[in-house]
């Protein structure tokens, strides 16, 4: 972090009951990219999804999956 056209995404579930819903925000909470909604493996998880289309700045990457949910920073350049 930061990037510029390719977001690696690695993220670890306990439980691959619930779908992974994984999407991109911007600064004033709105999706600018849905990147996942789909059943995961348990246990350690990567994926990568291009971001050039997005403008530089700032966004935030949030995985939920169950009562889970995680958010992390991510700088566009």
């Amino acid at each position: 972090n930061p990037t510029s056209s390719v977001l690696n995404i690695n993220f670890e579930l306990v439980n691959s009951s619930f779908p992974a819903m994984i999407n991109l925000f911007d600064m004033n909470g709105r999706v600018v990219k849905m990147i996942s909604n789909d059943f995961q493996n348990s246990g350690f998880n990567q994926l990568k999804t291009d971001i050039s289309e997005l403008q530089s700045g700032v966004y935030f990457l949030q995985i939920k999956s169950g009562s889970n949910s995680i958010t992390k920073r991510v700088v566009k350049q």
